[in-house]
């Protein structure tokens, strides 16, 4: 091999290991309290609204919320801390950065259980009804 080619593959390793820096995938802290967590997503629409934010305007308003609740027990894997992944590609075009920026956090994990069968939600809803 000529030096030329020792540059390359020095340079390659060194733009590896900085992107594995940047795009790190890193470790939520584990909770502390007594219960386990349970974590469910909802997807909810308004069919009594249209949508007035999309480009298309042809829909009904939706709404995608994810709920924490604490739990008795919970068995099988961990929920992933980001569920619906099509939305990172959106998170970075929001900020003018490349679509792959966000895509590490697909792969970080959440101490929550998804959904605990049998277990009851618990949920508090605030609503301010001067801004809907």
């Amino acid at each position: 091999m000529s030096g030329s080619a020792y540059t390359v593959i020095a340079i390659m390793l060194v733009v590896t290991a900085g992107l594995m820096y940047a795009f790190t995938v890193f470790k939520l802290p584990k909770p502390t309290g007594e219960f386990k967590v349970g974590t469910q997503t909802f997807h909810l629409v308004d069919t009594k609204r249209e949508e007035i934010f999309e480009e298309a305007r042809d829909g009904k308003r939706e709404l995608m919320v994810q709920v924490w609740y604490p739990a008795q027990a919970g068995t099988g894997k961990h929920a992933p801390f980001m569920p619906d992944t099509q939305i990172l590609s959106y998170m970075a075009a929001n900020y003018g950065l490349p679509w792959f920026t966000f895509q590490n956090l697909k792969y970080v994990s959440s101490h929550a259980y998804s959904p605990i069968p049998g277990g009851q939600v618990r949920i508090l809803a605030i609503a301010d009804s001067d801004h809907s």
